[in-house]
């Protein structure tokens, strides 16, 4: 590509405001209730969800677990996702107990 090309191409911004950097390794997906997503990517996930709802109750189930972005485990270790600062202290706060018993997991790491 010369220089003339690269210097009046169209820059690309790589968030939801600009354009998208076209990548053929990621999709853009609407973000689905937690349960859903792990009945049908990590199955093997879905029954601590099941007992971390029984655990935690409904009321703070839906507001503190629903809307998290993701859930993984490696041996001992589970991460969770959320989406603010916010919601990472109130987790932290309310349901690391509740995640390592629902889970079998020793440690929990809540990341933003």
């Amino acid at each position: 590509m010369d220089n003339n090309k690269q210097q009046t191409a169209k820059p690309v911004i790589n968030n939801a405001t600009g354009d998208w950097a076209p990548n053929p390794h990621t999709t853009m997906v609407q973000l689905t209730p937690i349960e859903e997503r792990i009945r049908a990517e990590r199955p093997e996930l879905a029954e601590g969800l099941t007992k971390l709802r029984e655990i935690l109750g409904e009321d703070v189930y839906q507001k503190r677990i629903s809307s998290l972005v993701n859930i993984t485990r490696s041996g001992e270790t589970m991460m969770v996702v959320t989406s603010s600062f916010m919601e990472r202290s109130m987790l932290e706060r309310d349901c690391i107990p509740a995640f390592k018993e629902a889970f079998g997991v020793s440690k929990v790491r809540v990341v933003v």
